[in-house]
């Protein structure tokens, strides 16, 4: 027998792959579960405890306010952890996403300041982005090219960019907080879509 016709021989018969049924799929997780094998069933009993302990002490809880309330609030952070979400699958984590987007943040309302160069809002969203890329790509490298383990980069980034964002806020402002009037950056801020 020749070397080809062994690989051919040697190869699983793919066609004859049944696909699981939900029944089964339940049958096959329940059976992990009594091994021991709980998987994401702990997290996912907390949070069904807790939704309900704050359901039952506040009626409002279920409420569609609330449920907008929420979907307004974590807008930012969900943003920011669809992206942490790649940087996690290939194994690796980032510290210090918060401070770089808040470097990033920084970066563009000062640019829009009425004090500033009048920048227009797409040269200074632009700018924010220019920066925040250039960090994660300066990080990237010394992960990369001296093997650095991530989890110290970042750590260290994460310290280093706060402190940046504390010494360019403080610098133009005393109380930690700059103002900006620009419209659209104002509305895509504070604005949200009505269902009418």
């Amino acid at each position: 027998m020749n070397s080809i016709s062994q690989r051919e021989t040697a190869k699983p018969n793919m066609g004859n792959h049944r696909q699981e049924t939900l029944e089964e799929y339940f049958q096959n997780w329940l059976t992990r579960v009594r091994a021991g094998r709980l998987g994401s069933l702990p997290l996912l009993a907390g949070l069904l405890i807790i939704a309900i302990i704050f359901g039952i002490r506040e009626p409002m809880f279920f409420g569609p306010r609330n449920f907008v309330n929420l979907l307004l609030q974590m807008a930012g952070i969900t943003t920011i952890a669809i992206g942490v979400v790649f940087v996690l699958l290939i194994a690796e984590i980032d510290l210090s996403v918060g401070y770089v987007s808040g470097v990033g943040s920084v970066v563009m309302v000062l640019l829009l300041r009425e004090e500033a160069s009048n920048w227009s809002w797409p040269l200074a969203m632009g700018a924010a982005l220019l920066t925040t890329t250039m960090i994660g790509l300066f990080q990237g490298y010394l992960i990369t090219k001296f093997g650095i383990p991530s989890f110290v980069v970042t750590l260290a980034g994460l310290l280093a960019w706060s402190g940046i964002v504390l010494i360019m806020t403080t610098q133009y402002s005393n109380i930690g907080t700059i103002s900006m009037q620009d419209d659209v950056i104002l509305g895509i801020a504070n604005s949200y879509l009505t269902p009418t």
